[in-house]
C-alpha cells in the first residue's frame, strides 16, 4: 500500500497507518499458505487444550417394538492435550522511518515479519507431516523440542492405523500409478482395531514440488501413463493435487522432496490440529524510546499436532515400484 506521510505529526493516525499496513500483509500472505487449508483451526484461552477422542462406536442394533433402546458403547475412549506455547519478537520503527519512509521502508519492514512469522508456522505445520514416520522428538522450526506422538502413543504414521502407503508388502514407494491404486485400495477396504469396516476415501494428493509434473501426469491423464495398451486411467480426476513447497527439506537439510501423501478431503481436519490462543499481531506501543523509535511486539500463541486416525496416509518415496513407468522430475 502507498503510506502519505503528514506534513505535521499525528501519532494516532501513524500507528492506524501501521495497523493498516500489517492487516494488509496479513490478509496477502494468507492465500499463500497451504498448511492452513490442511489443518483444522480452532482458537480458545486455554492454556492446555484437551480433547476427547471415542472411536469404533457399538450398539447400533435392533428394537423390537415395544422394547427399551440399548446404550451405544465407544469401542475405545482417549484424551489428548494440546499445550500451547508463545512466540515473537520486537519489530523497531525507527523516528526516520516513520518521517521519511524511504523507499517503504515501514512497509517492508512490517511486511517482512508478517512473511517471517506465517512462513515459519506454515513449515511447522509440514514438519509434522514431514517427521510423522516416527515417535522421536525432534526440533522444530524455533528451535524448541516437539512431541511426535498422538493420542494413543503412536507416529502420524504407522502399522497400527495402516496408514504407511504400501504396495503388496513393500513401503514407501515412490509416487507411481500402482501406488496410487494400492493406497486407495488400502483406505477403502480398511478396518479399525475393533475388526469394523471403516473405509477411508483418500482424495487428496499432497506432493513437494519435485513431484508436481508426475503428480498432473497420474491424475490429469485420459489414458494410463506409460501403458502399452494404451489403457484407460482409472486414477483420472479421483484426486486432488495440492503442491506444498515446504515438503522439500527439513530445516536439518535432510531431502524430503520424494515424500507424499494421499487424505481425505472431508476427513483429514479431523486428525491434523493447529491450535490457536492469539494469531499473529503487532501490538502498538504505549511510549516512545528515549531516541523517539517505536518498539512493536509481534507475537503469537498457538501449537499444532494430530491425532492417531487414518485420514492421511504417507509414503516416504524410498522405493521404487518395478512397474513405474514415469520417471518425470519437475523443477
Amino acid at each position: 500500500m502507498t503510506v502519505n506521510t503528514p506534513s505535521y505529526w499525528d501519532q494516532q493516525a501513524h500507528l492506524k497507518i501501521i495497523d493498516e499496513i500489517f492487516q494488509e500483509s496479513v490478509k496477502d500472505k494468507l492465500s499463500d499458505l497451504v498448511g492452513l487449508k490442511l489443518f483444522d483451526e480452532e482458537t480458545n484461552n486455554h492454556r492446555n487444550d484437551t480433547v476427547l477422542i471415542e472411536e469404533g462406536l457399538t450398539g447400533v442394533g435392533y428394537i423390537p417394538e415395544g422394547a427399551e433402546y440399548g446404550n451405544a458403547k465407544p469401542g475405545e475412549s482417549s484424551t489428548f492435550t494440546f499445550q500451547k506455547y508463545k512466540y515473537g519478537a520486537k519489530v523497531v520503527i525507527t523516528e526516520e522511518m516513520k518521517l521519511y519512509n524511504e523507499n517503504g521502508s515501514m512497509e517492508a519492514r512490517i511486511k517482512s515479519i508478517v512473511d517471517e512469522g506465517y512462513d515459519m508456522i506454515d513449515q511447522s505445520l509440514a514438519d509434522i507431516l514431514l517427521r510423522g514416520f516416527s515417535t522421536a522428538s525432534y526440533t522444530d522450526v524455533y528451535g524448541k523440542t516437539m512431541g511426535a506422538i498422538g493420542q494413543n502413543g503412536r507416529a502420524l504414521f504407522n502399522d497400527e492405523d495402516n496408514n504407511i502407503i504400501k504396495v503388496g508388502s513393500v513401503a514407501h514407494p515412490k509416487l507411481c500409478a500402482k501406488a496410487l491404486d494400492a493406497v486407495y485400495v488400502q483406505g477403502a477396504t480398511r478396518k479399525n482395531r475393533l475388526g469394523q469396516n471403516r473405509g477411508v476415501k483418500y482424495d487428496l494428493l499432497i506432493v513437494s514440488p519435485l513431484n508436481r509434473g508426475k503428480a498432473d501426469i497420474l491424475i490429469n491423464s485420459d489414458k494410463m501413463p506409460g501403458s502399452a495398451d494404451n489403457a484407460i486411467n482409472v486414477n483420472k480426476g479421483k484426486f486432488k493435487i495440492v503442491i506444498w513447497e515446504r515438503l522439500a527439506t527439513l530445516m536439518d537439510g535432510v531431502d524430503t522432496s520424494e515424500f507424499w501423501f494421499v487424505a481425505s478431503r472431508k476427513k483429514i481436519r479431523e486428525q491434523l490440529k493447529l491450535k490457536w490462543g492469539r494469531q499473529p499481531m503487532l501490538d502498538a506501543p504505549d511510549k516512545l524510546e528515549k531516541n523517539r523509535d517505536e518498539v512493536h511486539m509481534f507475537s503469537f500463541i498457538y501449537t499444532r499436532g494430530f491425532l492417531n486416525f487414518p485420514y492421511i496416509a504417507g509414503s516416504k518415496g524410498t522405493a521404487v515400484v518395478d512397474d513405474d513407468p514415469i520417471r518425470v522430475k519437475s523443477v
